[in-house]
């Protein structure tokens, strides 16, 4: 699962809830701090299959498209 404009990583971490067992979640911000917030909730929260990168929207299914695991977009 993939999530454009994530944010602090709220919604990360409630899609990594929802997501099966092999399931992973990527995040894309464009901004350093909210990038750095939700590192800092991922790390919070023990979850090993959430990650956040920088990007801009524009360019987010570029991102997504690296990951062939990412089929549902928030």
């Amino acid at each position: 699962m993939a999530a454009f404009a994530s944010g602090a990583g709220i919604d990360l971490l409630i899609a990594a809830k929802k997501v099966d067992p092999t399931g992973h979640v990527i995040g894309i911000d464009m901004t350093d701090e909210m990038i750095d917030k939700a590192r800092q909730n991922i790390d919070s929260s023990g979850w090993n299959k959430v990650e956040v990168r920088r990007g801009l929207i524009e360019e987010a299914w570029e991102v997504a498209n690296e990951t062939p695991w990412a089929r549902t977009f928030i």
